[in-house]
């Protein structure tokens, strides 16, 4: 039993000390009505016992009761004291007071009452939450010794008291702290409650309140916390994993899907047992874990590994099986392909169920990082700077040697060693990098990576930055925000991905025609072509790359084209008449100028040659007609913005702002398939929810 120090032994008999102590018994109050009063005497279970009894039964014989349970010359000094602090009916009466209202009830109506009851519900309120409430005159106090010390720093230290509230005319309440008071009365307390400070709360009139609103602090701050329950405790689990799971838990959408779907069919590999060797584990059991993770931000084998043996969810998603890392790992890298189609194969699901109705879908592109370091990727110009500086750094330990060697001691000969070790170490570098030099200009690109071979160092759109890594493409439908098509590239910009990514898109959405927006870093006359040709009307703006323009002067788009009489008009109003046609860099160009030029006055903002002349590709018209579409439709970027550019953050945000963990752009690819699959199924139970997900996949 918890409770509060009651001093009835012979060491209570010293002078003057009922005074500063009387109220020697303290009482911890429970809101669930067991009270008991715990008296801190020799055998104290027995008194605990008797006069918890005495005092909730009523009309029992304190005296006698504890006469019984601890002798006669400890119940009697009991008995005095109950009786000093007003240990009859009234004090019983106090304990039913505060078990029948609780502390908040009590603090609310005992200070209206008057009488020995409400002082005595008050104080018991007070040792419930914590107080210690000292009875005390000035006298006393000045009278003290320092056996009062000894026994105070006892009681207060046992039950660690947050608060000690003096009651009584004392002449305490003009200090702020207890040790102010015990030091006034020259009583020294040296380490109460290591240095912790106690507030003092005055128990007269004056004080009333005060004490009042701090105890329904406390108390309500005891009552507000959430407690758990004791690790000993013996509980009765549910008898089945299923009774973990809910009916609306996202994992059954996994389980059913994965269930649902041919994986032979799909290409993956051992879905049909051998004979003979080691049982293994079934494909469509790896492929649960894989899609499990990624939708829960666990993409490592290892870490795989350590949730399928701890997690509940996994666990009932794979009957509790608990494959290795490397088992886990090996299948990720031996079904690529087959991963990728059941990342096709959930849009194929989301085409029959009827989400494309609207043929509108929004292109881009984001860079992720790859396993390599960019210390570890060479371009032509990287490379040369590197052979560069470490010419420089040869030049710089040979000067250092030659001083070295006219130095003369141990300490210069100890020098000397480690700087030809340096040289030395600088030439080999030297020698591999030239050694380098040779395989960066082999390669189609000009670039190599060490570490993934495949990686590429790519610009961002952080200026002067850059990373070694891949260009991932998307195409999200703008209704629903699925990401219909994706691929992995190792292109370091976007004008080549237009028309192959709106094919891809229009393929997996199942649509005959379809609109499809990107940002000014897709726009090429024959990527906008290609489109056309394929029944795709693509919206994308023109970038700014005008020379005469970045100069102040007009540019082409200040001339006006005339179809009919095949002729631009300029903005000081001649025209510019074809004159012939030539091939440059595979396009056919038109050449139209006038010979006008020279006596116009609009001339300095037009041209710093003879004339002007403008040059236009065969296919122009093309790219004019998409033009004035986007014109049409000024909210075209901001919907592109919206739908593609939100699935990239998150990917991102899901695999923790960095790299890869496969190399190679085919494992590469596979992993992405695994984010973007994780990321529809996520989008589709937001938009259907788990229930009628699960339905549409089985029908």
């Amino acid at each position: 039993m918890s409770g509060l120090v009651g001093q009835a032994d012979a060491e209570l008999a010293g002078p003057g000390i009922g005074f500063v102590l009387q109220e020697t018994i303290l009482i911890r109050t429970f809101l669930e009505g067991d009270i008991r009063l715990v008296a801190h005497v020799h055998e104290l279970d027995k008194a605990l016992h008797a006069v918890g009894e005495a005092i909730l039964g009523g009309g029992v014989d304190l005296e006698v009761v504890l006469h019984e349970a601890v002798g006669a010359r400890i119940g009697a000094q009991l008995v005095e004291i109950l009786v000093a602090i007003g240990g009859g009916e009234a004090e019983r009466q106090a304990f039913l007071l505060v078990a029948e209202h609780g502390v908040p009830g009590v603090l609310r109506s005992g200070w209206q009452r008057d009488g020995a009851e409400a002082a005595i519900a008050i104080r018991h309120v007070a040792i419930g939450i914590g107080i210690g409430v000292v009875e005390a005159d000035k006298d006393a106090v000045e009278q003290a010794g320092e056996e009062v010390q000894r026994l105070l720093v006892v009681q207060l230290k046992a039950f660690h008291f947050r608060r000690v509230a003096v009651h009584g005319d004392c002449g305490l309440g003009e200090f702020n702290t207890l040790e102010d008071a015990i030091i006034r009365g020259d009583i020294i307390l040296e380490g109460l409650l290591d240095d912790e400070v106690l507030d003092i709360l005055w128990l007269c009139e004056n004080g009333a309140n005060q004490f009042m609103m701090f105890a329904s602090e406390q108390e309500a701050a005891m009552g507000r916390f959430v407690e758990g329950e004791d690790r000993a405790q013996q509980v009765l689990l549910p008898p089945s994993l299923e009774d973990y799971v809910g009916e609306d838990n996202p994992v059954r959408v996994v389980d059913v899907y994965v269930d649902e779907l041919d994986l032979a069919e799909l290409g993956f590999a051992r879905v049909m047992p051998k004979a003979t060797g080691r049982p293994a584990y079934h494909p469509s059991t790896l492929l649960k874990i894989y899609l499990y993770g990624y939708l829960n931000r666990i993409q490592s084998s290892r870490r795989l590994e350590r949730e399928a043996g701890r997690n509940i969810e996994l666990m009932w998603l794979t009957g509790r099986l608990a494959p290795d890392f490397k088992t886990i790992a090996d299948f990720r890298k031996d079904n690529g392909p087959a991963i990728q189609a059941v990342c096709a194969q959930f849009i194929a699901l989301c085409r029959e169920i009827g989400l494309f109705a609207k043929a509108v879908a929004a292109i881009d592109g984001a860079k992720f990082k790859a396993v390599n370091a960019r210390d570890r990727n060479f371009t032509r110009g990287k490379l040369k700077r590197r052979i560069e500086q470490v010419e420089t750094s040869i030049g710089r330990y040979l000067q250092s040697l030659d001083a070295a060697d006219a130095q003369e001691g141990d300490v210069a000969e100890e020098k000397v060693g480690r700087l030809r070790e340096k040289v030395a170490a600088m030439k080999a570098k030297l020698q591999e990098l030239k050694s380098l030099e040779a395989t960066v200009i082999a390669s189609p690109d000009h670039q190599i990576s060490l570490t993934d071979p495949d990686a590429r160092a790519m610009a961002t759109s952080l200026r002067a930055s850059g990373m070694v890594g891949y260009n991932v493409q998307t195409a999200v439908d703008t209704e629903h925000h699925l990401i219909v098509a994706h691929e992995v590239t190792n292109d370091v910009n976007d004008k080549a991905q237009l028309s192959p990514m709106a094919m891809k898109a229009r393929s997996a959405m199942g649509t005959d025609t379809l609109d499809v927006l990107a940002d000014r870093g897709y726009f090429s006359g024959w990527e906008i072509l290609a489109c056309n040709a394929q029944d795709i009307s693509p919206l994308v703006p023109k970038p700014y790359t005008s020379g005469a323009k970045a100069a102040g002067r007009y540019g082409k788009d200040d001339f006006l084209y005339d179809p009919d009489e095949n002729a631009y008009r300029c903005p000081a109003g001649e025209m510019l008449t074809y004159r012939f046609t030539n091939v440059e860099k595979g396009q056919t160009l038109h050449s139209y100028w006038t010979t006008r030029c020279e006596t116009c006055a609009l001339k300095p903002h037009c041209t710093t040659g003879p004339f002007r002349r403008i040059k236009r590709w065969e296919h122009e018209g093309v790219v004019d007609a998409m033009l004035k579409r986007l014109n049409g439709m000024p909210d075209a970027m901001n919907i592109r913005r919206r739908t593609v550019e939100h699935p990239f953050g998150t990917l991102k945000s899901w695999m923790g702002h960095t790299h890869f963990l496969t190399r190679g752009i085919e494992k590469v690819k596979t992993e992405m398939s695994l984010c973007v699959l994780a990321y529809n199924l996520k989008r589709m139970i937001a938009i259907l929810g788990v229930g009628p997900l699960i339905t549409a996949i089985r029908a």
